[in-house]
């Protein structure tokens, strides 16, 4: 392919990255020969995610999965990071000298989902965990953990979220708790996605609402959300951690992809995952956990997350979506 302005065609599948809120900060400025990839800093989590790292974690899947679908193009393309905070850019895509290297094609980006549905109760088989573990570059080491070892962490971790109002107050931003909202079909987090019936939406909502919300807060009734939320660990099952060094933003981007090639793995094998970040964003959790897992100064958390298997969960929406979607 002589211009790689043609590629565009294939955004359906690059938008099936996963981002935070599913807030897809991606964009691409196509050249004939080079893809800018830039973020919109009005879809990063500024509250919730002030260190950038599922920021950048995020924009490293989407530049895995532009890889990805050029590859089964038989485009020859690289990815090369390139942060510029002025000009707020992630790096850049070139021609290489031979296709990408991959196992993973279009159909396996648009098979990978996130589920918060219920798992089922059963630790992930060893050749799961080693399939998902052969993605991982040098230096990275993906930890597998029992659930019911971290369910005090993400309920302390999810008690530490919903008592930040500006951590509450981005989250209200991102939610799209009815389909007369006028972003439901266009990004953040369905109902559906969230696993809420219609009430339990409208409810949720209404607890959120900035004059409500400080009145729950006050009075404790946000510590329903987080005992609720102990019934996603407090099970026999598997939770993973992603561990790397990634100390400047353009090694994050690229443990970003890695991350993105453990879930495609998982989903191969027909798993789901379901993102734990609060445990990592509340620092008291995050240090707790690296203690456990014996993290040296070196090396730090970059993602744990819930894997298994579970019904097929609603799809989420995205800006681009597939054909036919």
């Amino acid at each position: 392919m002589s211009d790689l302005r043609e590629l565009r065609r294939l955004e359906p599948w690059f938008y099936r990255a996963p981002s935070a809120h599913n807030t897809q900060p991606w964009v691409l400025a196509y050249a004939p020969g080079r893809i800018e990839l830039h973020f919109d800093p009005r879809r990063h989590l500024q509250a919730g995610d002030p260190t950038r790292r599922d920021l950048l974690l995020s924009l490293g899947c989407f530049a895995e999965a532009v890889l990805i679908a050029a590859a089964a193009e038989g485009t020859p393309l690289d990815f090369f990071p390139a942060v510029d905070d002025d000009a707020a850019r992630a790096g850049f895509f070139a021609p290489r000298s031979g296709t990408y290297e991959t196992q993973f094609g279009p159909a396996d980006l648009e098979r990978r989902q996130t589920s918060r549905l219920s798992y089922a109760e059963v630790r992930l088989p060893d050749d799961v965990v080693a399939a998902a573990r052969e993605q991982l570059r040098p230096g990275e080491r993906l930890h597998e953990l029992g659930a019911r070892d971290v369910v005090e962490l993400f309920t302390a971790a999810d008690r530490w979220m919903y008592e930040a109002p500006p951590v509450v107050e981005e989250l209200r931003s991102w939610l799209r708790l009815s389909r007369r909202d006028p972003n439901y079909e266009r990004d953040g987090l369905t109902y559906e996605c969230l696993a809420l019936s219609r009430l339990e939406a409208r409810a949720f909502g209404l607890l959120l609402r900035p004059r409500v919300y400080p009145l729950v807060r006050a009075l404790g009734v946000h510590r329903r959300f987080t005992a609720s939320a102990r019934a996603v660990l407090d099970v026999d099952a598997s939770v993973l951690a992603l561990v790397g060094a990634a100390h400047t933003p353009e090694e994050l981007l690229l443990s970003g992809r890695s991350l993105l090639r453990v879930w495609l793995a998982l989903s191969a094998a027909g798993c789901y995952t379901h993102p734990l970040s609060q445990i990592i964003d509340c620092a008291s959790t995050e240090r707790e956990l690296s203690e456990r897992l014996a993290l040296g100064p070196s090396r730090r958390l970059l993602s744990v997350f819930r894997a298994g298997r579970s019904d097929p969960p609603p799809w989420s929406h995205r800006l681009v979506a597939l054909p036919g979607s």
